[in-house]
């Protein structure tokens, strides 16, 4: 076991202690994955690829961390199989309002196939935006952030805007910080410039491509 996987379970450990109701992981997980694996293998056979689209174990984590914060609004940063299940997660959910989810991209053809594959599983196509019309105006802060958009440059680019977007207490969940010269150094490093911690998730989310997230909470207003 790497340095990192002894990092990821400890702050695996951390973020259940920190947040009780994903103590029962893996069983919320698996249930996770009976509502998500069927689509999400349709998905990539379909649409995108497994390279490509974020991962099964990705997006099971994403569908338990939504039941475990209740976000009431949502932005996806990088439209995909991810719009799909904030989406689906949204229109079960018995928060009132119905949670508010953005789907941005800053590839044309990319929100075109996310419209697409929304409307055909009979999902809302609403708040579908390029990053351009919605970096444009003020969209205000969001409970849960994940950012996935375009290539490494680009998400290193747009990075310092997603994490604002952000509100106190909310969730950032940064995806691909397995590439380490690239990415995750840099990740680290602007983190620690702004004061914020995160959870190494690797030991919850490592899949068969080495693939893995950070989870980050911004801290409540009033905490350190």
């Amino acid at each position: 076991m790497g340095l990192l996987d002894f990092r990821s379970k400890r702050d695996v450990k951390r973020l259940q202690d920190d947040l009780p109701a994903l103590g029962d992981y893996d069983a919320q997980a698996s249930r996770a994955e009976k509502i998500l694996r069927d689509k999400h293998a349709q998905y990539v056979a379909s649409v995108s690829t497994d390279l490509a689209a974020a991962s099964l174990n990705l997006c099971k984590f994403l569908w338990v961390l939504c039941d475990a914060i209740q976000p009431r609004r949502i932005v996806d940063l990088g439209s995909g199989f991810s719009s799909y299940l904030l989406r689906s997660w949204a229109a079960q959910s018995e928060l009132d309002p119905a949670p508010e989810v953005w789907s941005v991209d800053d590839a044309p053809q990319w929100l075109d196939k996310t419209r697409e594959f929304l409307a055909a599983e009979g999902l809302t196509t609403e708040n579908v935006l390029s990053w351009d019309e919605f970096d444009g105006a003020d969209r205000g802060q969001f409970d849960l952030v994940f950012h996935d958009m375009g290539s490494m440059p680009t998400r290193v680019r747009t990075f310092d805007k997603a994490i604002s977007l952000a509100r106190p207490g909310g969730a950032i969940v940064l995806d691909d910080v397995h590439k380490r010269k690239k990415y995750r150094l840099f990740v680290a490093e602007t983190l620690k410039k702004a004061n914020l911690d995160y959870y190494d998730l690797k030991n919850l989310l490592l899949d068969e491509f080495g693939r893995y997230a950070w989870l980050v909470i911004r801290p409540a207003d009033g905490d350190k």
